[in-house]
């Protein structure tokens, strides 16, 4: 009997599932609710593909955009039974049009990266994923660092009014801890996420890593269940200078996105976030080194945190090639662009497998993953964009 015939289309709400379920078959770690939550992402902030046979999902890929200038491609995934046909490449070229002049970033393994170099991709740097259970140190690792940094922080529902001093959940101590880096007079307040900071930090954000990802932000922030948290950090007049994420995905949990300072004030704000999570399984993704963040001025992580978060009970399991496709840019973005591949290593994507995959399957990142050619904002603080898991 023949064979049918691929065809491409889009996703559907009904498609969720079966997304799902070529995950589960690569031993991916995502649960039916994140795949769920990036195509939803997907279809209103980018687009979706799917490969088809005879009516049945076959394969899937998402895109995301991130302004007129920068995007990113993840998840993209071929049946097992319809590998070595060509058919990830046909479904990789539509979501490459998706994105029309924009700059791309993806997250691949070894055996795509010839496939990717002759797309026009090239490699940047390698994310380092991390995971295990969290088994916090007891030495004092953060330089500078005062204030309980065990206990954890109750954060206010989104949209909820906010008030002088929000009460922590039952059964569960708040805590402000105040981090003074080692490489900055700057002391920093760290706080849980009040209702005011939902229309700013997005902008933020998004000024400080040099790309438009505020409606990604926003999405984390608004939607963030009872048991999630992100904690702010601010100076001392109040200016926000940092912050991260923690939020249930996968086997557990991840910790991201993150921004800081350097690694000092990272670690202040991991240890905070993950408070009362010890004997928990935590996932931490640091971003590679990539050329937007070379023009932009921030820094890529170093050996020295992913050493720290090994003393934290966590393995490094994987670590993928963050790749970059130029996009059409006007001419100040090229000077960058070159200015960046001659100075310093920056900060960038994440990793989104349990464990490396074969062929050209390509995982996604966004706030994560999605660092790329940035030029740097007025006024904007040099950061070390840490930890960047957001879609993976």
């Amino acid at each position: 009997m023949t064979a049918p015939t691929p065809t491409l289309d889009t996703l559907t709400p009904a498609d969720a599932h079966a997304c799902w379920q070529m995950c589960q078959a690569l031993r991916w770690p995502h649960r039916e609710a994140d795949l769920l939550r990036f195509q939803q992402w997907a279809e209103r902030h980018g687009g979706t593909v799917a490969l088809r046979a005879d009516g049945r999902l076959i394969g899937c890929g998402f895109a995301f955009f991130w302004g007129e200038t920068h995007g990113s491609i993840g998840m993209v995934i071929v049946d097992d039974a319809w590998q070595g046909r060509g058919l990830g490449k046909q479904m990789f070229n539509q979501l490459l049009a998706l994105q029309g002049k924009r700059s791309v970033t993806l997250q691949a393994t070894q055996a795509g990266l010839p496939l990717y170099e002759r797309m026009g991709f090239h490699a940047t740097g390698r994310a380092r994923q991390f995971h295990g259970i969290w088994q916090p140190a007891g030495e004092d690792v953060t330089a500078g660092v005062t204030g309980a940094m065990h206990a954890a922080v109750a954060e206010p529902a989104a949209g909820a009014e906010p008030t002088a001093d929000t009460q922590p959940a039952a059964g569960r101590s708040r805590t402000a801890c105040t981090a003074n880096t080692a490489s900055t007079s700057r002391a920093s307040h760290l706080r849980p996420l009040q209702p005011a900071d939902l229309p700013t930090l997005p902008d933020w954000d998004s000024a400080a890593r040099g790309i438009g990802r505020q409606w990604l932000i926003h999405d984390l922030l608004q939607g963030l269940q009872s048991d999630e948290r992100c904690t702010v950090s601010t100076t001392a007049d109040g200016q926000i200078d940092g912050y991260g994420v923690l939020r249930r995905f996968g086997r557990g949990w991840v910790l991201g996105p993150l921004l800081a300072r350097d690694e000092s004030h990272a670690q202040a704000l991991i240890r905070h976030l993950a408070a009362d999570h010890a004997g928990q399984f935590i996932r931490i993704d640091l971003a590679a080194d990539v050329l937007a963040f070379a023009a932009h001025g921030s820094q890529a992580p170093g050996p020295q945190l992913g050493a720290w978060l090994q003393a934290q009970g966590l393995t490094m399991v994987d670590e993928p090639v963050t790749m970059i496709r130029p996009g059409k840019m006007d001419t100040d973005s090229s000077a960058l662009m070159t200015t960046g591949m001659a100075g310093t290593a920056a900060a960038a994507g994440t990793a989104d497998r349990m464990k490396p995959d074969t062929g050209a399957t390509v995982s996604g990142s966004a706030a994560a993953g999605v660092t790329i050619t940035g030029t740097r904002p007025p006024n904007a603080p040099g950061l070390c964009a840490l930890v960047a898991q957001a879609i993976s």
